[in-house]
């Protein structure tokens, strides 16, 4: 094979040009499994490639790339030359719907950085409300990922979760109030820093008996010179139990 200008590629008589295992010159035993029909070089030519015919796919194959330039890609995100996306030239550009659109923002840093940036983040569904929402389940934590599986629609954290705090100390902190219950969730507001809980609590128990709105396995304790009231009744005039010892 020898080149001839920069106008193309020229074949000596009886060579081939190989694409792989497949010869441009194989004529096979029909028009669709000769070489030129399977790399592609069908509609170069408008019959089986021959010695003689090798030379004129190659010059319509110059000829339709030249032609194509136009639609060759320019630019992938930010990126408009070079390697695109390949290595750390890729650090702090951006690939998506525009640089103040939604796009993945990449920065090369000693732990790698891959951002999601102005756009809701749909997972499982391709109408996310919010800046995250996850159709089904998800884990969190390093003994829990790619080994537990949480049940439908539900999160599994193995660390501390903080809600309206970034210093959480316990398994749960709350910044405020919060209601459980199909009845009272997004339906009810619970008072400044109190918990409303629509069915029972059991204390160190599993077994609600009875259906009792609380259940505790141990002791309890009044402070002193407190008051458990019955109904509606309040503090020292009204109906129940008041420590007198204290």
């Amino acid at each position: 094979m020898s080149s001839t200008g920069t106008t193309g590629i020229a074949l000596n008589s009886n060579a081939d040009l190989m694409f792989g295992t497949i010869g441009l010159k194989d004529i096979g035993t029909t028009f669709n499994n000769s070489g030129a029909y399977l790399i592609g070089f069908n509609t170069a030519i408008t019959s089986y490639v021959t010695t003689s015919n090798v030379q004129q796919a190659i010059e319509q194959l110059d000829i339709q790339l030249g032609s194509a330039l136009t639609g060759v890609i320019t630019a992938v995100g930010s990126m408009t030359s070079g390697d695109t996306f390949a290595n750390n030239s890729a650090n702090n550009q951006w690939l998506g719907l525009g640089a103040n659109a939604g796009r993945l923002y990449f920065t090369d840093s000693t732990v790698d950085k891959i951002s999601f940036l102005d756009a809701y983040l749909g997972i499982g569904t391709s109408n996310p409300l919010n800046t995250l929402d996850i159709k089904e389940n998800a884990v969190i934590g390093n003994a829990f990922a790619g080994i537990v599986s949480a049940p439908s629609n539900s999160l599994l954290v193995q660390g501390v979760l903080g809600i309206g705090t970034s210093n959480p100390l316990n398994t749960l902190d709350v910044l405020g109030s919060a209601v459980i219950g199909s009845g009272y969730a997004g339906t009810n507001t619970a008072p400044a820093n109190s918990l409303l809980v629509q069915g029972s609590i059991g204390i160190n128990t599993t077994n609600i008996l009875n259906g009792f709105e609380l259940m505790v396995n141990g002791d309890m304790n009044l402070a002193s010179n407190g008051y458990l009231n019955f109904g509606s009744t309040f503090g020292s005039s009204g109906y129940g139990i008041r420590d007198f010892g204290g």
